[in-house]
């Protein structure tokens, strides 16, 4: 039913324009898939994710601090 609904919008000529390309967007993304989209990091690299956290306050006068840094190959 989905589909029908898709097709329907798409080829409607008194539905909005932008309504019109994002259903034609959604059948042609559910008919072909989605475009690959890699992801790289500098210099076509690998991405490099670095999480921190500064601080946790325990108590009102104490902080304890977290770090965790990922070992490079």
């Amino acid at each position: 039913m989905g589909i029908k609904v898709l097709a329907g919008i798409a080829s409607a000529g008194d539905a909005p324009p932008a309504a019109r390309v994002a259903a034609v967007n959604a059948l042609l993304d559910r008919g072909w898939g989605k475009a690959l989209q890699p992801h790289t990091g500098e210099e076509g690299g690998a991405i490099t994710v670095v999480i921190r956290q500064l601080g946790d306050i325990i108590q009102e006068d104490d902080t304890k601090l977290i770090e965790h840094e990922t070992p490079r190959d």
